[in-house]
């Protein structure tokens, strides 16, 4: 925001259009719609161009402002301001908010008024007949866009397809479309890399450009097409996290725990930066399935590698226990978890509400009022303080109930993040 405060300072006589219009957008960013709309009104007439409708427009378009993006359109359209981005906004917000009649009679006016598609546009074009399950309609488009002299094609627009392919049950289709994906990747990152000497650059994107792909193929329920790409991938260039994580998240969902934990060790051999969503993902897949064993080794790895699980991974251990019905487990993986957590972060609330039972039942007053102590010492929210409040006064196992519970008096509650001790008696 300084930046803004900084082009706010300068006289609007000094004033670009295309910084105008960055301010603009920030201005909705941090302040809001309303602020955003006060400040173009505000511009001289000099700076109310284009560039500054274009950009209220877009910022329509993010807070999904159906009405005053039509007007702010219409507006546009009578002062000739016909340009395929603000038409391509409006295509985006259509389909958005499912208002697919009104996207087909844009594209019309497109054709009629001879406004040209650039490859963003056909995008949405092609990803609103995805959305509509009109899969006719998408492969008469795509033959549109391969036919278009303008037009490079690229591989996003395959993988739209592919999704399309794949939301009708067509696999075979499916699979036509990635491979001609696959082949456009490869292109665009020899290109890279002739263009630039920076070549972790094109690497990356065409890693992301993979995670697609991977990620397509999984929901096929093709392992051995994920193994391909994801060795394609590796062998000439760094691997990096997000990656690591899409190819080990692909392999859970095809239910590969042995292949999921070697990549896992691949990773952390050869990491450049540590990243616990990664072993996290696997935590919470071993647990799921019962393997506490195989999840504790997870963590022991973590330790011997000189990393530190933290808060969540604490969590999902205590998730795992609780199921497994480990109490005294899931008691110390639960304390673990709230001693280690940061502001924001908050403890599983069922399981906090088995160990509070079982310390309960265990009559283990000073086991619960540690918990409590950890408790009182971390930043929680107004609204997950209130309720774990109302579950120790109330004692109500079903505690997702406790959301809709009716408030009881204040001179008959006690708050356990006040100063009343912890009471057993007083929770039947």
């Amino acid at each position: 925001m300084k930046v803004s405060e900084w082009i706010n300072s300068i006289q609007h006589s000094k004033l670009k259009p295309a910084d105008a219009a960055v301010h603009l957008d920030l201005i909705a960013k941090v302040h809001g719609l309303e602020q955003a709309e006060k400040y173009f009104e505000r511009l001289p007439d000099n700076l109310r161009v284009i560039q500054t409708h274009g950009a209220l427009l877009n910022c329509y378009v993010k807070f999904k402002s159906l009405r005053k993006a039509e007007e702010m359109m219409q507006k546009m359209r009578q002062l000739g301001y016909n340009k395929t981005l603000s038409y391509s906004a409006m295509l985006t917000l259509y389909v958005q908010t499912r208002k697919l009649e009104k996207l087909d009679s844009l594209v019309q006016e497109m054709d009629s008024k001879g406004i040209p598609f650039d490859n963003f546009s056909y995008n949405i074009w092609l990803n609103a007949c995805v959305v509509g399950s009109d899969i006719v309609g998408m492969e008469k488009l795509l033959m549109r866009m391969e036919a278009d002299p303008v037009i490079v094609m690229q591989w996003n627009s395959y993988v739209i397809a592919a999704n399309g392919y794949l939301k009708a049950g067509d696999f075979k289709k499916a699979e036509v479309v990635l491979k001609k994906a696959e082949r456009l990747i490869e292109q665009a990152k020899a290109t890279g890399r002739r263009r630039s000497k920076a070549h972790n650059k094109a690497d990356e994107k065409a890693g992301q450009a993979y995670e697609f792909l991977l990620t397509l193929y999984a929901t096929m329920g093709r392992k051995d097409e994920v193994l391909r790409l994801w060795n394609l991938y590796k062998k000439p260039r760094k691997i990096y996290n997000r990656s690591c994580f899409c190819v080990i998240s692909c392999l859970l969902k095809l239910d590969d725990l042995d292949g999921a934990d070697k990549m896992l060790d691949e990773w952390l051999a050869n990491k450049e930066y540590f990243d616990i969503r990664i072993p996290d993902l696997l935590v919470t897949a071993f647990c799921k399935k019962g393997h506490i064993e195989r999840a504790e080794s997870i963590i022991s790895r973590l330790v011997d590698s000189g990393n530190e699980p933290t808060a969540s991974t604490w969590s999902r251990m205590a998730q795992g226990y609780n199921k497994t019905n480990q109490m005294e487990n899931t008691v110390e993986m639960t304390k673990k978890s709230i001693a280690a957590g940061v502001a924001g972060w908050e403890p599983d609330l069922p399981v906090l509400a088995s160990c509070l039972r079982y310390l309960k039942k265990k009559g283990d007053i000073a086991g619960a009022e540690e918990m409590l102590r950890l408790l009182k010492r971390c930043e929680f929210s107004a609204e997950f303080k209130d309720v774990i409040s109302r579950y120790i006064r109330k004692g109500d196992p079903a505690f997702q109930e406790l959301y809709q519970a009716e408030e009881e008096s204040e001179t008959s509650e006690q708050d356990i993040f006040g100063d009343t001790e912890l009471n057993f008696e007083h929770t039947s």
